[in-house]
């Protein structure tokens, strides 16, 4: 039996894995080895870990403002109640130099009658990094660089929420490029591409504030979203817009139709209103002769 036992020891201590084990008062019993690796290189002072409170552990992280240290007291509980038999969080824990994102699962077992919980901390940062990168893939358009259509609508419900909070203008730009399609007939698509590529980047300059967006919202339509805006201030930025189109450096002269709507978000309106401005001030800019912004304030 103490052969049986010694080797499973020798099994944890060569998995990846940090794994402790802990008694039904939250003593912990054992401890693998790439635990007490991982806690030295984190920093950690403990370097006999059997014996130590691991709930009080976790209790003075959550004390300390670390998140984790609440949640694992959350998780560890819920089984050793009874809750549950098994239950797992994904956790941030990320050092000065490293980011890093862990699994913690605790799960209920029984040894000779009494009942212990198996906490294992299992390295997911890989994982992560990659669904993190894939979401941002998600949210850009490939041809031009900047957000897709799917991530403004994210975007402008968020920033709808904050301007309502907080009482403050929302301005939208809804931009067209005049004559598109003669523009892509004329030149090929790979031309218009390229167009489209120089307008997205021209754009990415005027959405310089955390609170702002360019987007491409469709084909060869662009929107610019400015937080915390005012009528004036909106309208100059978007007169400087129409400008820098005009100063792309293409082989024919470029010129936009531009919509801009300005409004202080309520919580009567939705932000489905704002588009459906700007979308009909764009139409009219159109009507008027395009090369020109129109603007109303709703």
């Amino acid at each position: 039996m103490r052969e049986s036992s010694d080797f499973l020891r020798s099994v944890l201590d060569t998995i990846g894995t940090h794994v402790v084990v802990i008694d039904g008062s939250g003593l912990i019993r054992f401890a693998n080895s790439p635990w007490r690796r991982f806690s030295r290189s984190n920093g950690g002072d403990i370097e006999e870990w059997v014996g130590v409170d691991y709930l009080a552990e976790c209790d003075a992280a959550a004390g300390r403002g670390e998140a984790e240290g609440a949640e694992a007291l959350d998780h560890i509980r819920a089984v050793m109640s009874g809750e549950r038999d098994v239950s797992s969080i994904d956790y941030s824990c990320h050092s000065p130099d490293e980011v890093r994102y862990f699994l913690m699962t605790v799960t209920a077992l029984t040894h000779e009658g009494a009942r212990y919980y198996a906490v294992s901390h299992q390295n997911i940062t890989e994982r992560r990094l990659a669904e993190q990168a894939s979401e941002r893939l998600a949210r850009v358009d490939s041809l031009t660089g900047i957000a897709n259509r799917r991530r403004f609508e994210e975007f402008l419900t968020e920033s709808w929420r904050r301007g309502a909070r907080e009482s403050t203008v929302l301005a939208l730009a809804l931009i067209d490029i005049d004559h598109f399609k003669a523009l892509n007939d004329r030149g090929g698509h790979l031309a218009g591409d390229d167009l489209l590529e120089m307008v997205g980047k021209v754009l990415d300059t005027f959405a310089c504030r955390p609170g702002d967006l360019c987007a491409r919202y469709g084909g060869d339509e662009f929107a610019l979203l400015l937080a915390d805006a005012t009528d004036n201030g909106a309208e100059a930025r978007v007169g400087e817009l129409l400008e820098a189109v005009r100063a792309l450096p293409f082989e024919i002269p470029i010129t936009a139709s531009i919509g801009l709507a300005t409004t202080q978000p309520d919580g009567t309106r939705q932000a489905s209103a704002l588009v459906r401005a700007a979308d009909g001030a764009l139409y009219r800019a159109k009507e008027l002769g395009r090369d020109q912004m129109y603007r109303v304030s709703i």
